[in-house]
């Protein structure tokens, strides 16, 4: 890497942070949820092999969310709208409300970790043929969830943290959602098309009823790293010693054409590691830099969860890099009438 490309880095790094840390001052001053590491998304099962097959979630469109005041909370005059792309999550893997609502015929809840602001790739709508994509650092952001009637008042709170600045205030407005939907516990992962930075990357998926919406192909990690060799730095048990000695309790091994190979020898050297210790909580596991940050799925309630959970684990164990992800099944005693 150049030393320009560097400082771009770098550069939008700080930019996230920055924009991250202004909005945790509003969160803060408006008493809403603390920002978490874990995320989860709930979705069908279908969508969930599509994700696990692919490597890539769908960034929709804000203006087409299940929320009819969506980017209407703030009125504000001259206020800039930008147009919004957003995963959703929740704080929450195994909540009735949120299987009840995304899940109604069966489904999963995916758990993301995502401590910190990462690279993130948004593939051209012709990727498969150009191989183009943009590259843009990010985090999820809790949704601040206020009444219509506190609106004014939560202005109030913004218009203080930004000193009145309309173009920053309008960066907030895909996180302040209607309170009617606060059990969700929402928190949003946003990339703005402000510029027209990803129109290369828009493509439009066909509803149930014909109508087309927009939406763009996101993975994670920039995808390009994977086009040179890693250098050969698996871990040995020394060092395996140490990660565990600071309460780590994974070893990530970076983007590479040969990741795969670096993989299964780390895997080798931290069976032997964790062999020592009888206790599962004291496992070291072995994950990969440059895939969606998957932990463990959770089955929703339905009458062959446990059958499905073995489908799901088989699956997983397809791919190297999904090997150490947690497949379950939620333990609520939910039925849905449909069965």
């Amino acid at each position: 890497m150049s030393n320009k490309q560097k400082i771009c880095e770098n550069n939008a790094k700080m930019e996230v942070i920055k924009n991250a840390e202004d909005i945790k001052k509003v969160i803060e001053a408006l008493g809403t949820p603390k920002i978490s590491r874990y995320f989860y998304h709930y979705t069908s099962i279908s969508v969930l092999f599509n994700i696990l097959e692919n490597d890539s979630i769908w960034i929709t469109n804000t203006k087409f969310s299940n929320d009819g005041t969506e980017e209407k909370m703030l009125k504000l005059k001259n206020i800039v709208y930008y147009d919004n792309y957003m995963a959703c999550f929740c704080d929450r893997g195994n909540q009735l409300s949120q299987w009840r609502g995304y899940c109604p015929n069966g489904g999963a809840s995916i758990e993301f970790e995502i401590n910190k602001p990462q690279p993130y790739s948004i593939l051209h709508s012709d990727y498969e043929i150009s191989g183009k994509y943009e590259l843009v650092y990010n985090t999820p952001i809790p949704v601040i969830y206020i009444s219509e009637g506190e609106a004014e008042e939560a202005l109030d709170v913004i218009e203080k943290v930004y000193n009145s600045d309309i173009n920053k205030i309008g960066k907030t407005v895909p996180y302040w959602k209607n309170d009617k939907f606060e059990e969700e516990r929402e928190s949003r992962l946003v990339f703005s098309n402000e510029e027209g930075q990803f129109s290369e990357c828009i493509r439009f998926r066909t509803l149930s009823n014909g109508v087309k919406i927009p939406y763009m192909v996101l993975k994670t990690g920039d995808i390009g790293l994977f086009s040179r060799k890693c250098q050969d730095n698996v871990v040995d048990l020394e060092s395996l010693e140490e990660i565990y000695k600071s309460k780590g309790r994974y070893v990530l091994i970076p983007e590479g054409s040969n990741q795969e190979q670096l993989f299964n020898e780390t895997v080798k050297i931290v069976n032997e590691f964790n062999s020592k210790f009888n206790k599962e909580e004291s496992f070291i596991k072995v994950y990969c830099a440059g895939h969606l940050p998957i932990k463990k799925i959770m089955l929703a309630p339905t009458y062959d969860r446990e059958r499905l959970m073995e489908k799901v684990k088989r699956f997983c164990h397809s791919k190297y890099w999904l090997k150490n992800v947690e497949v379950t099944y939620s333990d609520i005693p939910y039925i849905p009438p449909s069965e």
